[in-house]
C-alpha cells in the first residue's frame, strides 16, 4: 500500500562512514574489511485485501525486477526474501524484519525493498506515518501496518550493529487514501526527516508525485526503473567500475526530473556521497541496450529456503516438515483449531497435532536449527496475521463488532506466540493490546462471562500500551454504554473518531450516546455523518433518527424514518429483520400511546416466534427505545410478547383482555412474580380485581401466600 508507491530498499553499501555531531557525513579512509554476507527483503504490493485501497500498477513488478537484479549481481537466493501482494502481510513483514536484525552481523549487507502505499491516518496526527501492508484496512491503519517510527528504529538497530544500510523509498503515487493529499505530503515529510546513519534515497520531495507508466520498462515506476539502471552502471560517470552515492544522485536528478516533465519529480539523496552503492553489473547493462519492449528480466521461480535446508535431513524430518506445510496451508495452526475445522481430503495426520505441535517435534541440533527457526518464524507470522485478521473482521465497517463469530483463531494464540517469539518480541511487535482486545471479545462471546467492569480494566491496560488504537476506544465506548456511563461512552467514541476519522462504528456509538444524554440535535448530526460515511449502517441510523425526532416532537420525521427503517429490513427475505422491524414498531406505537397498533405488532411478533419454536435470538442494540433490553444477543421468548400485550391492555383499561393475555404469558413460561405482583406499574389497573388474585393463587400459590 502506498502513499503512492513506497518502495523501501535497505541497501547496504560496502563502506559507511561515521556521522558528525551535526549530522553531516564525513568521508574517511578505512581499512579493507572481509566481506560479510548479503541479505535482502523485497516487498511489492500492487493489490490489497481491502479493495477500497487504490491498486497500484507496477509495485509488485518493480519489486520482482529488483529481486532478479540482485540474483544477476550474485546475491545468494537463499538470503533473499521476496514478498509480493498477499504474502506481504503485516505479521509476516514484521517477522522478516526481526529476523534480519538478528541474523545480520557487523560487516553484512542488507537490502530491503518495499513498494506499496504510505499514508497518515488523521489530520490531528500528521507526524505518524504508516507503511500500509497487504492486510491494512483503509479506514484504520493502526490495526495492521508498519509505523515509520518503529521501522526506523529497526534500521537504526542494524546500523548500530555495523550493518551497512541504504534506505530507498519510491513514494507519493496518487491515491484515494484516508489521509488524502495532506496525508501524502505528511508521510513524505516524515520519511524525509533526519534519521541516523542510514543512507536515504527518496523518489521525490514532499509535495511531489512519484510517477509510473508503461513507457518505463514496459510498465514500471519511473524512479524504480532508473534506480536499477543507475546502480547497474549507467550512473558510473568516471567509469571506474563502481557507482558512488554522488554519481547515483546526479543520475537520478537528471533522468527522473527530465523524464517526469511536465510533472515535477525530484529525487532526494542523503548520506555520505563517497559511499560505494554498487559495482557495475555488465550483464545487466547489456540488457538495457538490447531490450526495450520486454521486462528487463524474465520471471524466475523462487524456491525459497526449504530445498537447501531439507536436502540432507532424514526422512522423518522431511515427513514432519511436509505435514507442517500442509497444516499451514489449511490454517490448522494450533490445537484449538480442530474444534472448528473439518478436513475431508484424506491426508493422514494425528488429530492431536497442529502446525504448532509439529514444530516441537523437530529436534534441537546444529543440523535442524535453521529449519526449525524458519518454521517458527512462518508459524508465528501466520498466527499474527490471524490476530490481525480477527481485528479486521470486528472493526470492519461492514460487520461492526461481530460478537457472534463462531471462531476467531487469533484469540487462542497468545501462549503459542509467547512460546515462539518470547514476551519481549510480543511487546516489540505491539501485539499486547491486540491480544487483550481479542480476549475481551472472546469473553463477551461466552455466555455467563459478562463482566463489563473487568472488561473496561482490561481495555484500559491495553490503551496504556497503545493509546492511538481506535478499535480499543470504540470497544470501550460500546461497553461503557452497557454500563450506562453515557458521558464516558461519548468521550471514548469521539476519541476513536479523532484517531480514525473514517472508522464508521464509533459514529454509531456516538449517536447513541448523544441520545442517551438527551441531546437529540447532536445525535441527528452524527447520524447523518454516519449515513454519508457508510450506508451499511442505514438501519441503525434510522433507529437513532426515530428516537431523536421523537424526543423533539417531530412526528413527520419520525414517520418518515420509521418507514425507511422498515423498508431497509427486507422482511420478505429475512425473518430476523422482520422481527426487529415489528419489534421497533410495537415499541414506537407504545411510546406514542397508540395501544391498538402496538398490540397488532406484538401479535405479529408472536406469529413469527410460533413459526420459530417460541424463541427468537435477536441482536439487541442499546440505542433502542426505552423499555427494550440492552443485551447484545438476547433470547426473546413468546411469553414476553403475551406479557407485553397484557400490560398494554391494562393501560388501555381493557381488563378482561389484560387478564387473558397475562394468563397466556404465565402458561407459556413467564415467571417473574415480583414484576407481576408489584414492580410493573403497567398492571396496576388489574391487580385489585378478584380475577387477578385468582390467577396468582392458581399459578404462584406459595409465593402469593407469603405476600
Amino acid at each position: 500500500m502506498k502513499l503512492g508507491i513506497l518502495t523501501l530498499l535497505l541497501l547496504v553499501s560496502t563502506v559507511l562512514s561515521a556521522q558528525t555531531q551535526k549530522g553531516f557525513y564525513v568521508a574517511k579512509q578505512q581499512e579493507k574489511k572481509a566481506e560479510g554476507k548479503t541479505y535482502a527483503l523485497i516487498v511489492g504490493i500492487s493489490k490489497y485485501k481491502d479493495t477500497s485501497i487504490p491498486a497500484l500498477e507496477y509495485a509488485d513488478k518493480d519489486a520482482e525486477v529488483f529481486y532478479n537484479y540482485l540474483l544477476s549481481a550474485g546475491v545468494d537466493s537463499n538470503n533473499i526474501t521476496l514478498r509480493l501482494n498477499e504474502s506481504a502481510k503485516s505479521g509476516t513483514l514484521w517477522m522478516d524484519i526481526l529476523n534480519l536484525t538478528e541474523t545480520s552481523l557487523k560487516g553484512d549487507k542488507v537490502y530491503i525493498y518495499f513498494s506499496g502505499h504510505g499514508d497518515v491516518e488523521s489530520k490531528t496526527l500528521m507526524h505518524d506515518a504508516y507503511l500500509l501492508t497487504y492486510d491494512t484496512p483503509k479506514n484504520m491503519y493502526v490495526a495492521t501496518s508498519i509505523p515509520v517510527y518503529q521501522f526506523q528504529n529497526y534500521l537504526a538497530t542494524l546500523s548500530a550493529k555495523g550493518v551497512e544500510v541504504v534506505f530507498i523509498c519510491d513514494a507519493c503515487h496518487s491515491g484515494n487514501l484516508s489521509g488524502g493529499r495532506e496525508g501524502m505530503l505528511a508521510a513524505a515529510t516524515v520519511l524525509n526527516g533526519v534519521w541516523k546513519d542510514e543512507i536515504k534515497i527518496l523518489s521525490c520531495q514532499p509535495g511531489e508525485l512519484s510517477i509510473e507508466g508503461k513507457q518505463w520498462g514496459n510498465g514500471r515506476g519511473l524512479f524504480s526503473y532508473e534506480l536499477i539502471n543507475g546502480i547497474a552502471g549507467l550512473a558510473d560517470r568516471n567509469k571506474d567500475g563502481r557507482v558512488s552515492l554522488k554519481e547515483l544522485n546526479l543520475f537520478l536528478m537528471e533522468k527522473v526530473s527530465d523524464e517526469a516533465a511536465p510533472a515535477i519529480q525530484n529525487p532526494v539523496v542523503n548520506g555520505n556521497m563517497e559511499t560505494e552503492v554498487a559495482k557495475v553489473n555488465e550483464p545487466y547493462l547489456k540488457t538495457i541496450t538490447t531490450s526495450t519492449s520486454i521486462p528487463v528480466f524474465a520471471r524466475v521461480d523462487s524456491k525459497g529456503m526449504e530445498e537447501s535446508l531439507l536436502r540432507n535431513q532424514p526422512d522423518t524430518i522431511k515427513r514432519i516438515y511436509s505435514q507442517f506445510t500442509y497444516l499451514m496451508d489449511k490454517e490448522i495452526l494450533a490445537l484449538s483449531d480442530f474444534e472448528y475445522r473439518n478436513l475431508s481430503d484424506g491426508f493422514e495426520f494425528k488429530k492431536d497435532r497442529a502446525a504448532y505441535d509439529l514444530v516441537n517435534l523437530i529436534p534441537n541440533n546444529d543440523s535442524t536449527i535453521l529449519l526449525k527457526g524458519m518454521m517458527k518464524i512462518n508459524l508465528a507470522a501466520e498466527m499474527i496475521n490471524e490476530v490481525n485478521n480477527n481485528i479486521d473482521q470486528v472493526v470492519d465497517n461492514r460487520t461492526g463488532f461481530n460478537y457472534g463469530s463462531p471462531f476467531w483463531g487469533g484469540i487462542y494464540y497468545s501462549s503459542q506466540l509467547i512460546d515462539l517469539l518470547g514476551l519481549h518480541r510480543i511487546k516489540e511487535l505491539g501485539l499486547e493490546p491486540k491480544l487483550i482486545y481479542l480476549e475481551v471479545l472472546r469473553l463477551k462471546n461466552n455466555p455467563g462471562k459478562d463482566n463489563n467492569d473487568y472488561f473496561i480494566s482490561l481495555l484500559d491496560s491495553a490503551l496504556t500500551l497503545d493509546s492511538k488504537a481506535s478499535y480499543l476506544h470504540a470497544l470501550k465506548s460500546d461497553i461503557l454504554r452497557d454500563l450506562k456511563k453515557n458521558e464516558e461512552s461519548r468521550d471514548e467514541a469521539i476519541r476513536a473518531i479523532e484517531i480514525s476519522p473514517k472508522f464508521a462504528y464509533p459514529y454509531r456509538l456516538l449517536a447513541g450516546a448523544y441520545n442517551d444524554l438527551k441531546k437529540p440535535d447532536s445525535a441527528i448530526v452524527i447520524s447523518y455523518r454516519l449515513l454519508n460515511l457508510d450506508t451499511f449502517y442505514a438501519p441503525a441510523v434510522y433507529r437513532h433518527l426515530i428516537r431523536s425526532y421523537f424526543v423533539l416532537n417531530r412526528s413527520d420525521s419520525v414517520d418518515f424514518y420509521l418507514n425507511k427503517y422498515f423498508c431497509t429490513n427486507n422482511y420478505k427475505k429475512d425473518t430476523n429483520n422482520l422481527f426487529q422491524a415489528n419489534d421497533l414498531l410495537a415499541d414506537f406505537c407504545f411510546d406514542n400511546k397508540k395501544y391498538s397498533e402496538s398490540i397488532h405488532y406484538h401479535q405479529l411478533l408472536i406469529d413469527i416466534m410460533e413459526s420459530k419454536h417460541d424463541t427468537v435470538y435477536i441482536v439487541r442494540h442499546s440505542e433502542s427505545h426505552e423499555g427494550l433490553k440492552n443485551s447484545t444477543a438476547a433470547a426473546h421468548h413468546i411469553y414476553d410478547e403475551y406479557y407485553n400485550i397484557a400490560c398494554i391492555f391494562s393501560l388501555a383499561n381493557e381488563n378482561d383482555n389484560a387478564l387473558k393475555y397475562l394468563e397466556l404469558s404465565i402458561q407459556k413460561g413467564y415467571n417473574e412474580f415480583e414484576s407481576i405482583i408489584k414492580d410493573d406499574l403497567d398492571l396496576d389497573n388489574i391487580r385489585s380485581s378478584p380475577a387477578f388474585i385468582a390467577l396468582m393463587k392458581k399459578y404462584f400459590p406459595d409465593q402469593y401466600k407469603e405476600k
